[in-house]
């Protein structure tokens, strides 16, 4: 794009007359067979997902007759491509300019209501069909005009968000219903009662004026998002995808980069977007509704070293990171249970005894997408997405914490340069994770560092506790070409640690490690576009006792973040974002290295474990 665009917000209204139903997922009230999505504060809610298809799908039918349909493209957006080629960009996804929000039901008249049925009737007798009698939960009154409320954000010139509003009105006139059983008569569209208006005035996305250069001290922030939020999705099912409850570095860079992209900027060239590569934002961890600004740094994961056992109906604790590697652990002279294997109640009791901070638990929020093609759903296209939430249960937005280190650049220029994106950043930002989420930052002051410090009874053997999945290891380089190991993981990771701590030793640890492929893999391809090779993880909650540290080459790493290891047959030059989505400036590779260093806590942990 030349120029820059402005962010255009509007207020939208959907009148739907009753009966109408859009489905929730979740189990109904006994008794009903289809119930009516709600938000949290138990509002009907018509899902934002449904909006924009039908929307969508109407901008589409108007491409013919209308003056300027590139615009009407790039308001839909399309699917990526595939590709095999080093470094191509074929596959990624052309990302609509328009996003909405759900709509939310306030008033609904009166209640109680009663259901809707549905049945089939069998054509040969003319009588109801067995078993094919549907219960539908109805919130309100057939006949009744429900106003749904929610907004929406369109990413364009002025020119173009007077285009949308009569694209709207005219969409209006040529959809006449939304959501399902539309074919029975449910979710009758009232053009007359439903508009788009936008509010005033729309903010303009060109960069900020320049700032002063920030200092070397990492910032803190708190971010809340306007929706519950859907990032570093797994796949728990074959069509289901479970999202993290942890924010990574990268999806607020992303942000940034989109950001920089609807400013006339190109985040992949040019002094900003090196600028904002090199920079650091760690994860965003949910806290607790109660955090104060100044609480300890939450974790993801407990460590791997700590152990677990019965006693008289009593869980007992323990941590067997002082042991030698080649020891296994007893407790009270049990063979121990290690996390994994925890059941619940062990999980309080481990976060009580180390003193550590766990981060908040987020409820989940399921939808289920299909893409339609030709009226009909596509084949293979239905797939339930479970977000996060975005509220506590008392209704109150999480924060996220993260920090924003701009250390390592060198010069004032750059240093200016990232004070310009933290401008951009308190602006706000939209379209993240799958579900679009809008995001409020906020900086937070007392916020206390995290400095590293020696296990208990020790002056340079710590305890280094991942905080984030780091890439420690090389994969390709732990076999050969006939599948052989070519070391033992301990070797692996001493050579690790003894190259980014020089002189250091490693003495025992506990880790667990993940593949990660699939699309980030296939995207990122680190030994060139002809090769498909997985990463290798190290999780979260791994843990190493590392002795002879250099405390202040430690404290270095807590603040940039585990580097990455060297690559086997490829040039360092091509390491980076761009090759390997998991660098330490987008989040990953984070430490503590303050576990076990509080001498009431380490006996507590040390003085049931014996070991064979």
């Amino acid at each position: 794009m030349s120029g820059s665009w402005s962010r255009h917000a509007f207020d939208l209204r959907l009148t739907v007359r009753a009966p109408f139903l859009f489905r929730t997922i979740d189990a109904p009230m006994h008794g009903y067979d289809e119930a009516q999505m709600r938000d949290c504060n138990e509002h009907p809610v018509l899902p934002r997902d449904q909006i924009r298809g039908v929307f969508v799908d109407a901008f589409g039918r108007m491409k013919a007759v209308a003056p300027d349909h590139r615009f009407i493209a790039a308001l839909a957006g399309a699917f990526g491509g595939d590709s095999t080629s080093d470094e191509d960009e074929g596959d990624k996804p052309n990302r609509s300019r328009l996003i909405f929000a759900d709509l939310t039901a306030r008033e609904l008249g009166a209640a109680p209501l009663a259901p809707s049925y549905r049945v089939k009737i069998d054509e040969t007798t003319g009588a109801a069909e067995a078993g094919a009698l549907q219960v539908i939960e109805q919130v309100a009154r057939p006949g009744a005009d429900i106003a749904f409320d929610g907004s929406v954000v369109l990413f364009g010139t002025q020119e173009e968000a007077d285009a949308l509003v009569a694209l709207f009105d005219t969409a209006l006139k040529i959809t006449p219903a939304i959501g399902a059983m539309k074919s029975a008569g449910f979710g009758e569209i009232v053009a007359g009662n439903s508009s788009l208006k936008p509010r005033t005035p729309a903010r303009t996305l060109a960069m900020p004026a320049a700032s002063p250069p920030l200092s070397e001290t990492p910032l803190v922030f708190d971010a809340t998002f306007d929706r519950p939020l859907l990032v570093d999705a797994r796949r728990i099912a074959d069509n289901a995808f479970l999202g993290s409850e942890i924010v990574p570095g990268a999806v607020i860079k992303g942000g940034l980069a989109a950001r920089l992209e609807r400013s006339g900027e190109d985040p992949s060239a040019g002094d900003l977007g090196r600028v904002l590569a090199a920079i650091r934002i760690s994860h965003a961890f949910p806290l607790p509704e109660d955090a104060a600004d100044g609480a300890p740094p939450a974790i993801w994961r407990l460590p791997a070293s700590l152990i677990a056992t019965t006693v008289d109906r009593d869980t007992r604790i323990g941590d067997a990171l002082h042991l030698e590697a080649d020891q296994a652990a007893l407790l009270h002279g049990q063979a121990p249970f290690f996390p994994i294997d925890w059941k619940d109640a062990a999980f309080g009791k481990a976060f009580e005894v180390t003193g550590l901070a766990g981060h908040a638990e987020l409820r989940t929020v399921a939808r289920t997408r299909t893409r339609v093609k030709d009226d009909v759903a596509d084949d293979g296209q239905l797939f339930t997405m479970i977000a996060r939430s975005n509220r506590h249960d008392s209704g109150a937005l999480v924060r996220f914490r993260f920090t924003f280190d701009a250390s390592s650049l060198s010069s004032e220029s750059d240093r200016q340069l990232a004070a310009q994106l933290v401008c951009v950043l308190e602006e706000g930002l939209d379209g993240l994770g799958k579900t679009d989420a809008s995001a409020c930052f906020s900086q937070v002051t007392g916020a206390v560092p995290p400095q590293p410090k020696p296990i208990a009874g020790t002056s340079d053997s710590f305890a280094i506790l991942l905080r984030t999945p780091a890439l420690m290891l090389d994969l390709n380089a732990l076999h050969d070409d006939a599948g052989n190991w070519r070391c033992t993981p301990f070797d692996a990771y001493s050579a690790y640690w003894e190259r980014v701590l020089p002189g250091a030793r490693l003495g025992n640890f506990y880790a667990t490690q993940s593949l990660a492929g699939g699309y980030l893999a296939h995207r990122r391809r680190l030994y060139g576009g002809a090769r498909y090779y997985p990463f290798l993880l190290t999780d979260a909650g791994s843990v190493f006792r590392v002795t002879g540290v250099d405390r202040d080459r430690l404290s270095v790493l807590m603040r940039s973040g585990l580097p990455l290891p060297p690559f086997e047959g490829v040039d360092a030059a091509r390491v980076g974002w761009r090759t390997c989505p998991f660098v330490p400036e987008n989040g990953y590779g984070e430490i503590l290295a303050d576990y076990l260093s509080d001498p009431a806590k380490v006996k507590a942990l040390r003085d049931e474990v014996s070991h064979v």
